[in-house]
């Protein structure tokens, strides 16, 4: 059974979209101040699989006419489970 991980992460920059389908947008993980923010990567189209080089996971936008402004709280989703230490 596979596990999923969806991480809270305020995002960096300011996305928007205007599709009528679901939209998958890597990125890429940094922490400021110790808390964990996302930077999204240009992905062309739904097989540009080569955008996916370099990034830490997904975040996913719904159909439709969307905008997610920078520094807000987004869901994403890691490629795999992230290790923070404490020191």
């Amino acid at each position: 059974i596979a596990r999923k991980e969806i991480l809270k992460a305020r995002i960096t920059k300011t996305i928007s979209s205007v599709r009528p389908l679901t939209m998958f947008l890597p990125v890429v993980f940094n922490f400021n101040n110790g808390e964990l923010m996302v930077t999204p990567q240009g992905a062309k189209n739904s097989g540009d699989f080569l955008s996916l080089i370099g990034t830490d996971g997904f975040l996913e936008l719904e159909p439709g006419e969307n905008v997610i402004e920078a520094n807000t709280l987004v869901s994403v989703y890691p490629w795999h489970l992230l290790k923070i230490s404490s020191y």
